[in-house]
């Protein structure tokens, strides 16, 4: 739900988050107020980065998790759950990266439509983005999308076995990713 129903720019909406005590979510003048997140998708956040952190030593890349803001041309401004990026020009900007490799997002009921279809066309036009991950947190399901000229193609969802992130040269067990995730019996679909 949007907080201002009046239209920012995306300037304007910057400089009004900086004030805020909460993180808020930007798309094209409308703002949204940011949700909590459940156990399961904290714990498979949690897992990606302790996956993805040593692969990224020494490197000069660096992950964040959802606490890193993205700003793209779009215009918008999200928190993805996690971030990596590599660029030299996001190292010098403390409070949001502009020019990431690799976005990863945790699916849950709430977000999976805006995280498969908004983000997806935001994140698109970041010409650094070699790759965007979908992860389910309601079963084991994982959906990549790679960056192929100007789009970001998506590729079949995997349910089982492994992943690569391309983008960093690693790849992750789903047991890796899922590890300490418990799911119901009826979200346990091997179909996407």
């Amino acid at each position: 739900m949007s907080i201002d129903p009046r239209a920012l720019t995306l300037a304007e909406f910057l400089a009004w988050e900086e004030r805020q005590s909460a993180k808020f979510e930007y798309r094209d003048g409308a703002i949204f107020a940011m949700a909590g997140a459940t156990d399961d998708h904290g714990q498979i956040v949690a897992n990606l980065i302790a996956l993805i952190r040593p692969r990224l030593r020494n490197t000069g890349c660096r992950v964040y998790p959802q606490d890193m803001k993205v700003v793209t041309d779009f215009p918008g401004s999200r928190y993805p759950d996690i971030v990596v990026t590599c660029d030299e020009r996001d190292a010098k900007d403390k409070l949001a990266k502009r020019h990431p490799k690799l976005i990863i997002e945790v699916l849950s009921q709430a977000t999976a439509a805006v995280d498969a279809d908004d983000k997806l066309d935001e994140y698109e036009t970041i010409p650094e983005l070699e790759e965007y991950v979908l992860v389910d947190s309601r079963k084991p399901s994982v959906r990549t999308y790679r960056r192929s000229g100007h789009k970001l193609e998506t590729e079949p969802a995997a349910v089982a076995g492994s992943i690569e992130l391309r983008s960093i040269g690693l790849t992750c067990s789903f047991e890796d990713i899922y590890e300490d995730v418990e799911f119901a019996p009826n979200k346990n679909v091997t179909n996407s």
